[in-house]
């Protein structure tokens, strides 16, 4: 799960089981996951400096699987 709100995306997913990035939109210096607790605590924190965001040279990231169709 990545976004920008402790509180909604990241909590979310820490109870989905999900890997969680948080989204520094304010360019807060120093702001690391270890300044968070329990489910308040993403994977990762990754700074966006003038609109580049860095998250997707952490992770390859691949396609959804494709649903099954009913038959």
């Amino acid at each position: 799960m990545v976004g920008d709100s402790v509180k909604d995306d990241v909590v979310c997913g820490n109870r989905a089981g999900a890997v969680t990035v948080l989204l520094d939109y304010q360019g807060k210096a120093g702001l690391t996951s270890e300044q968070f607790e329990g489910e308040m605590k993403p994977l990762h924190v990754v700074s966006v400096d003038d609109g580049v965001c860095g998250w997707p040279y952490i992770y390859t990231l691949n396609p959804p699987p494709r649903l099954l169709s009913n038959r």
